[in-house]
């Protein structure tokens, strides 16, 4: 399966061969499912089978205590979502995981979705799953204690922070083509003040630009301990390019191991045109609408 990130630019693409990674970059807009199609080719991939993992900011994540029934808290989670997005609750499609305390749920539009699977379905591809950056760099992490992990794109910096377990917040910054190391120090010192703010401690930064990573760990200022982020190890493969992370971490939802962080919802489902479930889910498929007959 390829995987494709378009939630920083450039886009990039990433599949895995069983020996090697293979990944690149991505032009924007409707030439990107043909720019996949021709590079998988041009290294013998003919899958057209492709996973998109997709801007944190297009999702709502949240969670609900209490150990309250799937239906309620389906319910709760899509009214919840429909408030952050002003839109009706028929309109959010929403995938849930559950623990002993409570439920984490993840929602977003579903135009939003409808419009991101669009141009692939156009183009031949079958969309397997479609996954927020911060879902899958946090599983990719596999780290017990809350991290921040940090992304440079094109004058963009993207921070996420939680653990295997537990998602805190994501937060993108417009570098306004300022990427000097110590602007990016204080970016980062600025998303530990509002993790503490909320009760949270960060125990550590986990960068996935190498110069960055190095850059930081010579001058750490009062950060805590920086290192490069790495994958490799939860998946057993070889680390893949480090500007392909997150199109290689979606690329392999479907064989992580046992020990791969929590935040899916096992057995979940997700919301079908008029509110059923369509099929047990790890994240998230785009149900086709199917009209009825008149």
């Amino acid at each position: 399966m390829i995987g494709v990130d378009t939630s920083l630019r450039p886009a990039t693409w990433a599949v895995w061969t069983g020996t090697a990674w293979l990944a690149g970059l991505l032009p924007d807009g409707s030439a990107m499912p043909a720019a996949v199609r021709d590079a998988a080719a041009a290294h013998h991939v003919h899958t057209r089978e492709v996973a998109l993992c997709i801007g944190t900011s297009a999702v709502a994540i949240g969670r609900i205590a209490g150990a309250l029934t799937v239906v309620r808290v389906r319910k709760a989670a899509r009214l919840a979502a429909a408030g952050t997005f002003k839109m009706a609750p028929a309109d959010i499609v929403t995938s849930l995981d559950y623990d002993t305390t409570g439920t984490t749920y993840v929602a977003a539009p579903r135009p939003v979705l409808e419009d991101q699977v669009a141009p692939w379905r156009e183009a031949g591809f079958r969309v397997a799953v479609i996954e927020p950056a911060a879902i899958t760099l946090l599983r990719g992490a596999a780290t017990e204690t809350v991290q921040i992990i940090v992304r440079m794109g094109l004058d963009l910096m993207d921070l996420v922070v939680g653990s295997s377990a537990r998602f805190v917040q994501a937060r993108r910054v417009d570098l306004g083509g300022d990427t000097r190391i110590e602007r990016i120090r204080l970016e980062i010192e600025t998303t530990i003040s509002d993790v503490r703010a909320t009760g949270s401690e960060v125990a550590g930064v986990l960068v996935c630009d190498p110069s960055v990573a190095a850059q930081l760990a010579q001058h750490p200022g009062h950060l805590p301990p920086v290192a490069l982020y790495h994958m490799g190890v939860v998946y057993r493969t070889a680390e893949p390019p480090a500007e392909a992370a997150a199109a290689a971490g979606v690329a392999l939802w479907r064989t992580r191991p046992a020990t791969a962080p929590a935040l899916r919802p096992p057995g979940g489902q997700v919301e079908g045109p008029r509110g059923r479930g369509v099929a047990p889910w790890r994240h998230w498929r785009i149900p086709r609408r199917r009209v009825p007959a008149s």
